[in-house]
């Protein structure tokens, strides 16, 4: 059986309720008949409860009906104090659940026309107060980046808030198949609704992850500011007339 983790932080302890490594997906390829698309099963599994071996208790688990390998199609986050995840069952639809639970909550429908989600990513700050000259204090965000290494010693003095838009990146079936980057808005996740948007359009993203294809530097915790996206343009080119051919 081949599985692969979207966090391959190893759990020493339990971890926190709150500590944004507690659910980690982990895939597990599943064969179809012959000359059809495989499928994936996606395990989750809880780090705050460990067995006697001190491995993550498995809470659950769906079958994805495309099979990338890399449970990159899930995307655990908090909203009010609940925790909710982003994933994909159908390979063109996008949905919210609620964990542990694993109750479906909501989102989109799968439709032959939709945009086929391969990376979902919510992002999440630290915040703490700056003081200005005048006395006055206004609130410093740090993002962070998951290709960065979590200090374990860290994580139980720090407060994360996670962003109220989260990014897919994929394409629409049918499409000239690069990936593109669209975003959810978050806001209305736990009355089920899913929103989906452009903010810069349909943009095309380079190869590398969504993490580090986006810098959130200037993004505001409530979601809005400025963002910095490495893209991909195509461009013709054409070499131009001589001036003996006026």
């Amino acid at each position: 059986m081949t599985l692969a983790s979207n966090d391959r932080t190893p759990s020493v302890a339990p971890l926190a309720l709150d500590d944004p490594r507690r659910f980690v997906a982990v895939a597990e390829v599943v064969q179809n008949r012959p000359g059809t698309w495989n499928s994936e099963k996606i395990h989750i599994l809880d780090r705050s409860q460990l067995d006697p071996a001190g491995q993550p208790i498995e809470i659950g688990s769906y079958v994805r009906n495309y099979a990338d390998r890399q449970a990159r199609t899930f995307a655990p986050f908090m909203r009010d104090g609940e925790w909710y995840a982003l994933y994909s069952k159908h390979y063109t639809a996008t949905r919210v659940m609620r964990l542990p639970s694993m109750e479906d909550v909501g989102g989109e429908e799968p439709h032959a026309a939709g945009f086929c989600p391969v990376e979902l990513w919510v992002p999440r700050h630290t915040q703490k107060p700056l003081r200005c000259h005048d006395g006055s204090t206004i609130p410093l965000l740090n993002w962070h980046q998951p290709h960065e290494d979590d200090d374990p010693e860290d994580q139980e003095a720090i407060s994360w808030h996670w962003s109220p838009v989260a990014f897919v990146a994929g394409c629409h079936w049918g499409d000239d198949s690069s990936w593109k980057i669209e975003a959810f808005d978050l806001r209305e996740v736990a009355q089920g609704r899913l929103r989906r948007f452009q903010p810069l359009g349909y943009v095309h993203m380079g190869g590398d992850p969504l993490s580090e294809s986006i810098d959130l530097e200037m993004l505001r915790a409530d979601g809005t500011g400025r963002l910095r996206i490495r893209t991909i343009s195509t461009l013709d080119i054409e070499w131009p007339k001589s001036p003996e051919s006026d």
